[in-house]
């Protein structure tokens, strides 16, 4: 598995995706998702994601949101 998002630039929030590891339609909206549940925390809850503990709880939201879209 390669390198899904490139850059992640805060102000503005910016998701750059790596197409090149972009291999189908469901993979994109996967990591457009997982991508987009980190931009909501860090706009609502301020997550500062250089704090381990925030980095842990965004990233275990998003994967279980992808955990339930796929079962």
């Amino acid at each position: 598995m390669g390198v899904w998002v490139l850059v992640w630039s805060m102000s503005p929030v910016q998701i750059v995706l790596c197409a090149n590891n972009i291999y189908s339609e469901n993979n994109m909206a996967d990591v457009v998702t997982h991508e987009l549940i980190h931009a909501f925390d860090h706009c609502r809850a301020e997550v500062d994601l250089k704090n381990p503990i925030h980095l842990a709880c965004t990233e275990v939201r998003a994967w279980a949101r992808l955990c339930r879209r796929h079962g």
